[in-house]
């Protein structure tokens, strides 16, 4: 069983590296990354459709910014993601179409299993005598489930991307283009 959960989070470091690789490549080739204005904290919360509100921690970043938050947390709270979430990403994408290389730096932020390695390392950090084992346990499986709905979140993108034919030319806009908004 440990064997197999370590290769598990090693796959996703792997794909999460690969990811960032061909980010990295796209950028130095193209010679350029976008920044738009993000929400900043984006949550549903913070959504009365079809606005966002609550901007307070609005700033200039990747627009894959709020995409990676609102990812990250609402794997943790709810299990299993709903077909609005992957509904919801495409009518995002419709007003902020993202490119093959910011789709890519997605992929590596959403993989990568950090989570889940702070809360394996955060058990280890606390003595034997001072642990209370059945919270902890707690807050392990907590982790690798959310570990586990992100994954297939991950997939179910790669899939969707494979499945549509890419256009190129998508979000490759200076920052000077955009609009503003996020």
């Amino acid at each position: 069983m440990l064997m197999e959960l370590f290769h598990e989070v090693m796959r996703a470091y792997w794909f999460a590296e690969e990811q960032l690789a061909a980010w990295e490549e796209a950028v130095k080739e193209t010679k350029q990354w976008r920044i738009v204005w993000v929400h900043g904290k984006a949550r549903l919360s913070h959504y009365v459709a079809p606005y966002w509100i609550s901007w307070e921690r609005a700033h200039w970043n990747s627009p894959v910014y709020d995409l990676v938050s609102i990812f990250r947390n609402h794997v943790r709270t709810i299990s299993p993601l709903e077909r609005e979430w992957f509904d919801g990403l495409a009518e995002y994408e419709t007003e902020l179409p993202l490119s093959a290389a910011e789709r890519a730096f997605l992929y590596s932020h959403l993989a990568e299993p950090c989570g889940f390695v702070r809360c394996l390392e955060r058990y280890e950090a606390v003595s034997h005598k001072e642990r209370n084992e059945r919270e902890h346990v707690a807050a392990l499986l907590r982790c690798y489930m959310a570990f586990k709905n992100m994954e297939a979140v991950v997939m179910h993108l790669v899939q969707r991307d494979a499945a549509q034919p890419q256009d190129e030319t998508a979000g490759s806009e200076t920052p000077a283009e955009e609009d503003g908004s996020g």
